[in-house]
């Protein structure tokens, strides 16, 4: 699922409050069928993966150790640890030399590929993703889309993406969700949502892509 929307929309806000990050004033977030409580957030944030812009990393771990961070906190032995490295440097295509590297010796493509992995490196059923692509050149960029819509299809997990692009949500998502000032304006799928546009808003929105227009 894409949430798409301009600035202010509301669009990270949903996933912090997914994430317990932030409380609402008033009703429930439920998460994995539960009401998301104090006691139940840690197993929330460990049964999730989050992925920011540029990936935020630590800058003073190499993306080996960006990625085995959660698996170590939990204990994990060495070899388990270095397997599911090996997996997941296979998935976002990083070579093994990339990942002795720091942040700071890795392209902006490369460190966003770490934090994709350092989100799935405990296999969690959900993965929110806040404008995971946004920092990032045009050709860089689609690239990663592409590597992105083959990771989503292939691990069969829920996805939230967050995006300004609505061009990326229609290539990404199976669903859409538009928002403008913390309202849900429309809930489709993509053709649906090219198709149908349920009011003027949304007509614009879709036509800014048409357009080429940023949205």
């Amino acid at each position: 699922m894409a949430l798409v929307g301009s600035s202010g929309s509301g669009k990270s806000t949903l996933l912090r409050l997914v994430l317990g990050l932030l409380t609402p004033s008033e009703g429930t977030v439920s998460v994995f069928d539960a009401p998301l409580t104090r006691a139940s957030l840690p197993e929330v944030r460990q049964r999730s993966g989050y992925v920011v812009q540029d990936g935020g990393l630590f800058p003073h771990l190499t993306a080996r150790g960006n990625i085995e961070l959660r698996p170590r906190h939990l204990g994990w032995a060495g070899e388990r640890m270095a397997k599911r490295t090996k997996e997941l440097a296979t998935l976002i295509r990083l070579r093994e030399d990339e990942l002795e590297r720091l942040p700071r010796e890795l392209s902006g493509g490369q460190r966003q590929r770490v934090g994709i992995a350092r989100a799935l490196a405990l296999d969690p059923p959900l993965l929110l993703l806040d404008e995971p692509l946004g920092a990032l050149d045009p050709l860089v960029r689609a690239s990663l889309q592409h590597d992105l819509l083959e990771i989503f299809t292939s691990l069969n997990k829920t996805v939230v993406l967050v995006t300004h692009d609505l061009a990326e949500a229609l290539q990404l998502a199976t669903r859409i969700v538009l928002l403008d000032r913390g309202q849900v304006v429309q809930d489709a799928a993509p053709d649906e949502l090219v198709r149908a546009p349920a009011n003027d808003f949304v007509r614009q929105f879709v036509a800014s892509v048409s357009r080429g227009a940023p949205s």
